[in-house]
């Protein structure tokens, strides 16, 4: 049972930090010149996003993607929280027996 939670947070561990350089190769990406600083509604570049006092206008996938990855990454942060403690509590369970 222990093996396989500790698998599991591993496993979470790995997703976090893949969602998290996503998260962080998205925002360069979109920094670095690859996104409009004028609204483009031709091209649906329409949702505004401030970085370091600039504005970039985002697409619709694009605004959903920067959004949601830090919010499944605080997700996954949650979980691995809980799998801590259910990790500790099951073995001070085995430890007081």
């Amino acid at each position: 049972m222990m093996l396989i939670l500790k698998f599991c947070r591993l496993i979470l561990m790995l997703c976090a930090a893949t969602i998290m350089l996503w998260w962080v190769w998205l925002t360069h990406l979109i920094v670095s010149g690859g996104v409009p600083k004028m609204s483009e509604p031709t091209t649906g570049h329409i949702f505004p996003f401030k970085c370091h006092g600039t504005t970039f206008y985002l697409s619709d996938l694009q605004d959903c993607l920067h959004r949601w990855s830090f919010l499944v990454f605080f997700g996954i942060l949650l979980l691995l929280f809980a799998l801590n403690i259910l990790i500790g509590f099951i073995s001070k369970k085995k430890h007081e027996n």
